[in-house]
């Protein structure tokens, strides 16, 4: 397992400033777009309430941000669990997930020759607080803690977070210059370990989990296919959608 459970923004840093900059630029940018504010009905009197959905957008669709992804869906985290990213890059980066599998001759012998990490998954519980200071239409805000349900918070032509049950949650720390002030480590309150074998039993083979449609192809998710055509905003090779 991991020491910490960071955003991916700060995973390998020691300090958040730089990167915390970069992300706020990117985001500032988009807050000042007149065609991708209306896209995302962002509401022009809650700024700091719109700079949350934003950065909770990014990181569903592939860009690092200061946020983690956690779903209300057992299932969907299971596929998560079972399938591992595979990244491309060509013109851009190309992501496709492919199913782990436990070699036959170690299947043969119970797995015994395998590693844990080779042979399990794991499904971490995340603890958030129950009340929260302020919830507007999937926007819950307390006093450390942003949670965001982007089924609510985006407009239903962003497919992916409703196939894929999405949440985002990130730390908000009175001091944000250190990375250990946006760790959840301290939030797991369990962890569920399965054989990988038992889960791809379990999940079967039917169209609902599945990577066609947990990641709606762009014809079909229109909120996705609007990232995409905005290559002026996303220049930046961290910040590319994927």
């Amino acid at each position: 397992m991991h020491d910490t459970v960071l955003p991916s923004l700060f995973r390998g840093k020691a300090n958040c400033n730089h990167s915390s900059q970069r992300i706020n630029t990117l985001i500032k940018k988009i807050s000042d777009d007149d065609k991708m504010k209306h896209q995302l009905k962002l509401n022009n009197e809650e700024a700091t309430n719109s700079t949350y959905v934003i950065e909770g957008m990014l990181q569903h669709y592939g860009v690092k941000t200061r946020f983690i992804d956690v779903v209300d869906n057992h299932w969907v985290a299971l596929w998560m669990g079972l399938y591992k990213n595979k990244s491309y890059r060509q013109i851009l980066d190309y992501n496709h997930y492919i199913k782990r599998s436990i070699p036959l001759v170690d299947f043969a012998n119970g797995g015994k020759s395998c590693t844990d990490e080779e042979l399990y998954q794991y499904i971490l519980l995340v603890a958030v607080p129950k009340k929260w200071k302020q919830s507007i239409e999937g926007l819950y805000i307390a006093d450390d803690i942003v949670k965001i349900d982007l089924r609510k918070t985006l407009p239903s032509i962003f497919l992916r977070p409703h196939a894929q049950h999405g949440f985002v949650i990130r730390k908000k720390p009175k001091d944000s210059n250190f990375v250990s002030n946006f760790d959840f480590a301290n939030n797991v309150i369990g962890i569920l370990k399965m054989r990988i074998d038992y889960v791809d039993e379990w999940i079967g083979t039917g169209n609902l989990l599945s990577q066609d449609n947990l990641f709606p192809a762009p014809a079909y998710d229109q909120g996705y296919d609007i990232l995409l055509s905005r290559t002026d905003l996303f220049a930046e090779k961290d910040f590319e959608i994927a």
